[in-house]
């Protein structure tokens, strides 16, 4: 992740800031690393495009994580 915040309750939140679609295969890696790390709760991306904010959004389908959530910033 590009930060972590970590709450009172201990829970991690990991932040990630995605200015340029990555490849399919690099999303793949940063997915299976969130779908086999059940410690960080919650998952947030900030995205600089609509293609971005797809791609991610595509992969967040993909793989049923629910804690994941994108924001697009203008």
């Amino acid at each position: 992740p590009d930060g972590l915040i970590k709450k009172d309750t201990g829970e991690l939140i990991a932040i990630e800031l995605e200015l340029s679609i990555k490849t399919k295969q690099r999303l793949e890696v940063i997915f299976d690393f969130y779908s086999s790390h059940a410690d960080v709760s919650e998952v947030r991306y900030y995205v600089g495009d609509k293609y971005v904010e797809a791609a991610i959004k595509k992969k967040i389908d993909e793989y049923g994580l629910g804690r994941v959530s994108v924001t697009l910033c203008d």
